[in-house]
């Protein structure tokens, strides 16, 4: 039941942030840049298993495995999700990338400290990567100016999914690839 909730809280916000991209993307002329590269690489095994495989499973041990497990041991849990987010959205270098991926950062280390483990946040990010390359932003541009729609249906699905995975997780736990204890938590 957890894996299929971040599963969809995963597909939930893809589809928020696809919408929401089809409205402001204009006011970051970068990240038409960031995706085509993005658009590049999908036309390689390779490309295609390091943006859908290695890069999540990656960044997931770094920033939610060890980034927030050492942040931790300094201050409480809320500010070490936040600062580990901020952190990622920082590492992938361009401004609306970087505003998105703070708060999927903020998201996925939630996530890891609600299930005690990096691997529920890489599915997550798996399924993040998956629906925001290959499914969503072409079903947006399909549907043009229904964009509004994925927002307002992502947000509902990710509020529900998001309440029932708290729910699901009431103790938060410790996101760690090993164990040091929190001084604050």
């Amino acid at each position: 039941k957890n894996i299929i909730l971040i599963i969809v809280i995963g597909i939930a916000f893809s589809m928020i942030l696809s919408g929401i991209v089809e409205y402001v993307i204009k006011f970051f002329p970068s990240y038409n840049e960031t995706s085509k590269m993005i658009g590049m690489s999908m036309t390689s095994i390779l490309g295609i298993l390091a943006v859908l495989l290695f890069a999540p499973i990656f960044e997931e041990i770094l920033f939610r495995g060890m980034v927030l497990s050492e942040i931790k041991t300094n201050i409480n849990i809320t500010a070490t999700v936040i600062i580990q987010g901020i952190l990622f959205g920082i590492y992938h270098m361009n401004l609306f990338q970087s505003l998105y991926a703070s708060v999927l950062g903020i998201l996925l280390g939630f996530i890891c400290v609600k299930t005690g483990s990096v691997v529920g946040s890489i599915v997550a990010h798996m399924t993040f990567n998956i629906c925001g390359t290959f499914i969503f932003p072409y079903l947006v541009e399909i549907s043009g100016k229904l964009a509004f729609l994925y927002i307002i249906a992502g947000t509902v699905i990710f509020i529900v999914a998001a309440y029932k995975f708290n729910r699901f997780n009431k103790k938060a736990n410790s996101c760690l690839l090993y164990t040091s204890p929190s001084p604050r938590d």
